[in-house]
């Protein structure tokens, strides 16, 4: 009889414990995470810089600069789910080049050698 009631009681402070968290925590209906953003993929062969990014959605805004800060080109790309574009700088002289893609409110650099 002893166990019995110990059981019970036993019993009682659990099943009353577990309840009374039962409206701390919310449920849990959905789950969205954070779509992450891409970043662009490059290859330089020769003078030729190959740019692609998938999955971009959004218009593309690429921009070509000098280390110094001086602006080369300046493009904008919309309406492709997925970019990909070639840039020849073989007329470039040789040195460095910033290479900067704007797209999903994220911008990426790369620095390019030529």
């Amino acid at each position: 009889m002893k166990k019995l009631l110990k059981f019970s009681a036993v019993l009682a402070v659990v099943l009353t414990a577990s309840t009374s968290f039962a409206g701390i925590a919310p449920e849990v209906t959905s789950y969205n995470p954070v779509p992450k953003v891409a970043k662009p993929m490059l290859r330089i062969q020769d003078s030729m810089v190959t740019v692609s990014i998938l999955f971009a959605q959004t218009p593309v805004t690429v921009t070509v600069m000098e280390t110094d800060g001086t602006e080369i080109y300046t493009g904008k790309f919309e309406n492709k789910e997925s970019f990909f574009k070639k840039f020849d700088i073989s007329a470039f002289p040789r040195g460095e080049y910033l290479f900067a893609f704007t797209y999903n409110n994220t911008t990426f650099t790369e620095t390019v050698k030529k």
